[in-house]
């Protein structure tokens, strides 16, 4: 019955992170669309923002902003807190697997981040 209260913890974790997440994306909503569109007003050397004709259309863009953020970063709270709840019951087989595709999968995202640092603060 101890998995129990450790399951109850995890979701409790997780809840408490997607909050917080929820929270700090939409407090910082304004910056993170411009950081989005900043490539955008780089290659074309002009300033140009976002029109909208309906108040609709900016909360729909917020909106949509803001869920793909959670779910990024939730998704990887989620799997890091799930290979951690069943790392235990692995064999040494799986444990190395495992090892391997977050390894490869990390080292990929990685490049891809700096990538896009490099692209983004070369201009």
């Amino acid at each position: 019955m101890k998995f129990l209260h450790e399951i109850k913890a995890r979701v409790n974790i997780n809840f408490f992170f997607l909050v917080v997440l929820l929270i700090i994306t939409y407090l910082y909503k304004n910056i993170l669309l411009y950081l989005i569109i900043k490539p955008y007003l780089i290659t074309t050397n002009k300033y140009c923002y976002f029109i909208f004709t309906d108040i609709t259309e900016v909360l729909y863009s917020y909106i949509t902003l803001i869920s793909y953020i959670i779910i990024f970063f939730y998704g990887l709270m989620f799997f890091f807190t799930t290979i951690d709840f069943i790392w235990l019951g692995l064999y040494n087989y799986e444990k190395n697997k495992i090892k391997t595709i977050t390894l490869y999968s990390c080292s990929f995202f990685f490049f891809k981040f700096y990538s896009f640092v490099y692209i983004y603060f070369a201009y």
